[in-house]
């Protein structure tokens, strides 16, 4: 330390101290005065999302580039990003352009099995290489070899259970690998089937510096984190044709349908509620879907009476898996899911109702054969010739109403397809609705098997015959013709709703309604919630800007501030973490509405400027300050993640004992990955390193340990967090 030669040396008295009440309100300054244009681009390029600027293929529609650009900055900032356009948008050609720039090497696509032979047509098309593999092989542990890199996985909602085996098998195959998921309703039931997707591709804590700090505890409150992730249209797509919807409620007579459900309660079922629960709601569903349906139903369930008789015989009960098969319990239905869990033991079954089967049984075939109204009702709707979809979730109905209906019906199950009485490969009729077809059947009636992912737009109608479990299924029924390169304008929805007396025990409306909410609850089907508004404002603002202080007449008193957050490291700078705008008005009060900050920002894009003072800014920022702290701590805490917790304790020690023996044969390479794998393990994981872990803390092998110094390093590399103010608008009465 040097000593001051000079005489007097400099003092500091107390007179010349300065109580600071806000340290950082020291730091935060109006700046200099610029156009309001260029504020406004300024704060607009400070909460808009990251945007990669890299060439995009020339095939691209003009609306899919920002989305791709989009997905291809949160893929190198999070290794992970949900692609969430509507259906028929044309999510696969995005998807694809962003495998063309991330790559050349071949690409590994999970999608479902009947959408493989339309991602191979579409890439080799476009010239790109990929290795495609179904979600069904994946549940038997077979997916795309000999590929590394990205991975494209399609209809991503299906992964929203994290105990199914599929599930199981993807994470594990990500491990090291960033992914896009595909999915235009990637939230079916509620928040968490988000979450469980989001983890197969980030780690639990990526989204921590944005407010969420993990995404097994994802809920609405925390949804303006998603936008960091999830890229959905901010707009309108400019050539989806709209969807005119109506619903039809035909009941049968009410005798005929009295009879039937005394009947069906007349059936003993099970001891147990919730398998009785479950054996009547397929009953009930086969007698909403068709005559046909509820025979079809009887007979299985006689079936399976028989075998159940045979397993007492030997000491058994007939497993869950038999009884699931039976009922045809999908991941998409809400019915009864104890009944298919462990905890729920084997499926004790009534014996005493094989008499009683018959009975009703005979009853459905008399009703096969009788008038019936619901049939009839949609001979009347599809009487005008427009080419027509008809969704059904029984193949007995799909017979039933091919033979209805004439011998010019197209029809399709899981297992055959064909026209009239003549069978045919499914690719056959289902190309007879593709675009630019025309000559063959104007009526397709299939089972959700054409549900998902299929060009059919041809189709100016979709008819709902029988209803699904979910509004999800609703969607994906509508966007084989309501999509891109329809041939209508206009596609017309017609839904048969159930016999009230059926639905006021299957409760079905009631699940269609509470899941067409679950989306709504993180912002999905809005363009101004509260994270797609940033990609609106990026859209509307975006440009050069310029950091200052301006001012605009208006009707409202009070000011626009914008502010960034930066994660400052040694070596490598400043790097943006977050960017937010809070409107303050003239009382004081901080409001972050998104459609308020949306509303305001246009508003000065065109107001009149005026002059402004620097006692009305310093105020402004006065109130602004403590929204700045409070983001400056949500990214500080983002450092100290929690981690794994105690349960990693045994998995630490070896990796510590490890690296002391790596210390001890001055073995570098080995000693830093140890410690890059001491510091993954301590902070948040994604679902197959969350697995690979636990499986080496439950008594790996040593030989396994440096797996996990081939993961990438934690991805929040910064030491420290500062704010910058990106622009500063009062807005002045007058």
């Amino acid at each position: 330390m040097r000593s001051w030669r000079a005489t007097p040396a400099p003092t500091i008295v107390a007179e010349a101290l300065v109580a600071v009440g806000d340290p950082l309100r020291t730091s935060l300054r109006a700046g200099a005065d610029a156009p309001v244009s260029a504020v406004v681009r300024s704060i607009a390029a400070g909460v808009a999302p990251a945007v990669a600027t890299d060439p995009l293929p020339g095939w691209l529609r003009s609306d899919q580039r920002y989305p791709c650009a989009r997905a291809l900055a949160a893929l190198r900032e999070f290794h992970g990003a949900l692609l969430a356009l509507p259906v028929g948008s044309g999510k696969t050609y995005v998807a694809l352009a962003v495998a063309s720039v991330w790559q050349r090497s071949p690409v590994a696509c999970i999608v479902p099995a009947a959408l493989t032979g339309q991602w191979e047509r579409t890439a080799a098309r476009l010239g790109i290489r990929i290795a495609v593999s179904s979600h069904e092989r994946a549940s038997r542990g077979r997916l795309p070899s000999g590929t590394t890199g990205l991975v494209l996985i399609d209809e991503s909602h299906q992964f929203r259970h994290a105990d199914i085996a599929r599930y199981g098998a993807v994470a594990a195959f990500l491990v090291g690998r960033p992914a896009l998921l595909l999915s235009a309703t990637p939230v079916v039931n509620c928040i968490s089937d988000l979450g469980a997707q989001l983890a197969l591709a980030l780690r639990d804590d990526a989204l921590a510096p944005h407010g969420l700090p993990s995404l097994a505890t994802l809920d609405e409150r925390q949804r303006a984190a998603l936008g960091a992730v999830i890229i959905a249209p901010p707009l309108p797509i400019a050539g989806m044709p709209r969807r005119r919807s109506r619903r039809i409620a035909v009941e049968p007579p009410a005798e005929g349908l009295a009879t039937t459900l005394t009947l069906i309660e007349q059936l003993q079922l099970s001891q147990s509620p919730a398998i009785s629960a479950l054996v009547r709601g397929v009953l009930l569903r086969a007698l909403a879907s068709s005559p046909a349906a509820l025979s079809a139903a009887l007979r299985r369930y006689h079936l399976l009476l028989l075998q159940h008789a045979d397993a007492s015989a030997a000491g058994r009960t007939v497993s869950r898996s038999e009884l699931r098969k039976w009922a045809g319990v999908g991941h998409d239905q809400l019915v009864m899911w104890q009944v298919v869990s462990p905890a729920s033991g084997g499926a004790d079954l009534d014996a005493a109702d094989g008499e009683r089967i018959h009975v009703i049984l005979e009853h459905a075939e008399r009703l096969c054969s009788a008038v019936d109204p619901k049939a009839e009702r949609l001979r009347v709707a599809l009487s005008d010739g427009l080419p027509a979809i008809v969704f059904t979730v029984s193949r007995a109905t799909v017979t039933y109403l091919r033979d209805r209906l004439g011998t010019r019906v197209a029809w399709c199950t899981g297992t055959h397809a064909g026209i009239g009485h003549t069978h045919l490969p499914r690719a056959a009729v289902l190309d007879g609705f593709r675009p630019g077809t025309n000559g063959g059947p104007n009526v397709l009636v299939t089972t959700e098997v054409a549900a998902e992912g299929l060009d059919l737009q041809r189709a100016g109608r979709i008819i709902h015959y029988d209803l699904p479990w979910t509004a999800n299924r609703l969607d994906q029924r509508e966007g084989r013709a309501a999509r891109l390169g329809s041939a209508h304008e206009t596609v017309d929805v017609l839904r048969f709703d159930p016999p009230a007396a059926v639905d006021l025990r299957l409760r079905q409306l009631d699940a269609i309604v509470r899941t067409a909410h679950a989306p709504a609850a993180i912002g999905l089907g809005t363009d101004q919630s509260a994270w797609r508004w940033r990609d609106v404002v990026a859209l509307r603002h975006g440009g050069q800007g310029e950091p200052g202080t301006a001012a605009v007449r208006s009707s409202h008193s009070g000011a626009l501030a914008g502010y960034t957050v930066h994660g400052i490291a040694s070596g490598s700078g400043a790097h943006r973490i977050a960017g937010e705008l809070v409107w303050v008005g003239a009382d004081g009060v901080l409001v972050s509405d998104p459609a308020w900050l949306l509303s305001r920002l246009d508003e000065a894009a065109t107001a009149d400027a005026c002059a402004w003072n620097r006692t009305d800014a310093a105020r402004a920022l006065d109130y602004v300050s403590g929204a700045i702290a409070e983001s400056l701590r949500i990214a500080h805490r983002a450092r100290w993640r929690a981690g794994s917790g105690a349960t990693l304790a045994k998995l630490a020690r070896r990796l510590a004992a490890q690296a002391a023996a790596a210390a001890r044969a001055r073995d570098g390479t080995t000693l830093a990955s140890i410690e890059r794998a001491r510091s993954i393990i301590a902070g948040g994981l994604t679902a197959g390193e969350r697995r690979l872990v636990d499986r080496l803390n439950a008594g790996g092998s040593d030989e396994e340990l440096p797996a996990l110094g081939a993961l990438s390093p934690p991805a929040v590399p910064w030491t420290a967090v500062e704010a910058r103010l990106t622009g500063l608008i009062l807005f002045q009465r007058g």
